[in-house]
Parts: structure tokens; C-alpha cells; sequence
């Protein structure tokens, strides 16, 4: 840590120092390539914009066919399918729209990897991971969250949007209790791909298929490890940071969703906790990173779940004095986030700490000596 904090010389970007990677993660490819320019970061967020417009009809349109009743004017199919099988109607209400979002969703980390590696020069596995967790949170929270809130409203109505931007939000604030039936069958929905990760039937699919053309022990080193892109711990840490936002935002809304986050986050901990010990491989330790992007990610989710409670009770409020309240809770809020990112100095050990660890280390040591046993014959004399 001391060494990291040197100032070798005036010019600070002489020499960069940081903490290494571990060996096996590191990109030596990387190192055979020239280093990425700005041109190439411009090139890089300009994609990360594009990949953005191009979902967003996508998303939208999955908004729209979340329920047969809305499909009824479009087709006559659907008009006879709500009225005549209401069994297939409360299956598509109940799950199409929420599987087809997460369908869609899980295509994102893929797109993301390729944009970051060829834009990006990041030279560690790791790295492209925290990158990834911290771009594929923004895009969860923003098609998953506020789009699907918004729904096709923002669609039909874009000419008052482009007159006045302002109106996204009373759209958001308007469509948002409304929208937590679509998120009560998020939850579930959830709980079925984390059972179908289980079963790792990529890697299954993936040996099967090398099995038919060569040995068991090649089929089995060609079909692992799993896809790093969406199974990495950037794409799982940014959709637990998903469904974290989701739940303190429409925990006083629908409280029950609460009850459904964590019986998730159970059955993660059961799912992940053998996955990760028994059955993949080994993810790259960057000592933290991950979770504390993800403990600002609460905090993100606390400064959404505050604006959007100020929206609701604006509306619906008999006077200012509650929405005043919930503008001042923003305050600690704020004053939170500083401090996390100020104060605590988590990436350094502090000195302090360093003398401890060898004021413990050097008792363990004493104690090793004085505990240690010699035959009084084989001593020398």
C-alpha cells in the first residue's frame, strides 16, 4: 500500500502504479497491443450509446406484450384467447413478459464484453469484470426499471416528451404503482433461471457435443469454464444489485415484494454457494471491489426509491409538508454516499492495521518458539 502511494515523479502519469492482478487473470495479450488511445474510449462509449438505443424499442415493445388484454385491438387471435382460454391468459400475464424481459436482458452482458474488450484496454479479467458490473447495473436499472415503468406510455405520447422532457417523470411517477404486479412475477421468474443455472446445461450441451468428436477428458476441458460474460461475477453482482433496486423501490408500494427478494436472495446464497465451491471455476479475487460497487448500488437504490416516493406522494398528497419530508431525506442520503467515498478508505490498510497485523504476527511467532519441542538428547550441548 505505501508503495502504491509513492509519487516516483512530478509527471503523475510517468508512472501509474496499482495493485497487480492475480497471475492466472491477467490479459497477456493485452500487453502485445498498443495501448488504447481516447479516440478509442470515445469510440467504446459512443457503442455503449448505441447498444442502448437499440434496446430500447426492444424493451418497450416487451412492455406492451406483457398483457393479452393490451394486444386484443391488434390481433383478433388475442381477443379470442382472453375471452375463450383464460387459463393461456393468466400464463402470459403471469410470466411472458417478465421471461422474455430477462431473455433479452441476458443477451446485454455479452454485448458489453465485446464492446470493453476491443475499446477498453483493461488487461485483467477482473478489471473487465468490475467494468462490466458497473455498466450492465445501469442499463438493468434503466430498461428493467424505468422503462418497463414507463411502459408504452413515453411511445404514444412522444410528442409531449419532446416538447417538454419533464413529463418522463409524471409518466414514471403515474405508471409506478401500477407497475408492481409486473415485478412480483420478476422475482419468480428469477428463481427459475437460477434453478436452470443449476444444472450448468451450456456446459452439458457443450461436452455432449466435443463428445461426439473426440475423448471424455477433451470434451470436458473444451467445454468448460462457463460463459464469463453473463455467469461472471460482474453480470451476477450487477443483477443482485437489480433486484436490491427493485425491492426498496416498491417496498412501501407492494410490501410483499420484500418477502419475495429474500426468499431470492436464499436461494442464491444455496444456488451460488455450490456452484462457486463445487462445480465452476475459479473466479479472480480483487479483494472487495465488487461488493462495494455493490453497497453504492444500495445507495443509488435508496436516492431512486426516495425521488420516486416524492413523485407518488406529490401526487397523491393532500398538501406539500410530506413531499418537503422526502426531500430532506435525501440529505442523509447524500451525506452517506460522501462519506463512503471519501472517508472510508477500504483499498488501503491503514497504518494502524499494519502494525497490529505485525505486533500479532511476531506474538504467533514467540509462541511457535516457545512451544516448540526438543528431544534433550538431540540437543546440542
Amino acid at each position: 500500500d505505501m508503495a502504491r502511494r509513492l509519487k516516483i515523479t512530478q509527471n503523475a502519469s510517468e508512472f501509474v502504479l496499482s495493485s497487480p492482478p492475480d497471475p492466472s487473470d491477467v490479459i497477456y495479450t493485452d500487453f502485445q497491443r498498443p495501448g488504447k488511445t481516447t479516440f478509442h474510449a470515445v469510440v467504446g462509449y459512443s457503442l455503449i450509446a448505441v447498444l442502448f438505443l437499440s434496446f430500447l424499442p426492444l424493451v418497450i415493445a416487451i412492455s406492451s406484450i406483457a398483457s393479452l388484454e393490451a394486444l386484443m385491438d391488434v390481433l383478433p387471435l388475442f381477443r379470442l384467447i382472453v375471452t375463450q382460454h383464460p387459463m393461456i391468459r393468466d400464463v402470459w400475464n403471469g410470466i411472458v413478459g417478465a421471461l422474455v424481459l430477462s431473455v433479452l436482458m441476458s443477451i446485454m452482458p455479452s454485448l458489453l464484453v465485446f464492446i470493453i474488450r476491443r475499446c477498453f484496454l483493461l488487461r485483467a479479467e477482473g478489471w473487465v469484470q468490475q467494468f462490466l458490473h458497473q455498466w450492465y447495473y445501469l442499463f438493468l436499472v434503466l430498461f428493467v426499471l424505468i422503462v418497463t415503468c414507463i411502459g408504452q406510455s413515453v411511445f404514444l405520447s412522444w410528442r409531449d416528451v419532446l416538447h417538454n422532457p419533464v413529463t418522463v417523470f409524471a409518466f414514471l411517477v403515474k405508471n409506478l404503482p401500477i407497475s408492481t404486479k409486473f415485478y412480483l412475477k420478476y422475482f419468480p421468474v428469477q428463481w427459475t433461471s437460477k434453478s436452470i443455472a443449476l444444472t450448468r446445461f451450456p456446459n452439458l450441451v457443450s461436452f455432449l457435443v466435443y463428445r461426439t468428436f473426440t475423448n471424455k477428458e477433451r470434451a470436458l476441458e473444451l467445454s468448460e469454464p462457463e460463459d464469463q460474460d453473463y455467469y461472471g461475477l460482474g453480470g451476477r453482482s450487477a443483477r443482485v444489485s437489480l433486484l436490491v433496486t427493485i425491492a426498496l423501490t416498491f417496498c412501501s408500494l407492494s410490501p410483499v415484494i420484500c418477502l419475495l427478494a429474500i426468499s431470492n436472495f436464499a436461494w442464491n446464497r444455496i444456488v451460488w454457494g455450490y456452484l462457486l465451491v463445487f462445480a465452476e471455476a475459479k473466479k479472480a479475487d480483487l479483494g472487495g471491489v465488487f461488493w462495494c460497487t455493490q453497497l453504492k448500488h444500495v445507495q443509488y437504490a435508496l436516492v431512486l426509491y426516495a425521488v420516486f416516493m416524492m413523485g407518488v406522494i406529490l401526487q397523491r398528497a393532500a398538501s406539500y409538508g410530506p413531499v418537503v419530508v422526502t426531500i430532506l431525506s435525501l440529505i442523509p442520503i447524500a451525506v452517506s454516499c460522501h462519506q463512503f467515498d471519501t472517508t472510508f478508505q477500504w483499498e488501503f490498510l491503514a497504518f494502524r492495521d499494519v502494525m497490529a497485523c505485525d505486533a500479532s504476527e511476531e506474538k504467533s511467532s514467540d509462541m511457535k518458539s516457545v512451544s516448540r519441542y526438543a528431544q534433550p538428547e538431540l540437543a546440542s550441548s
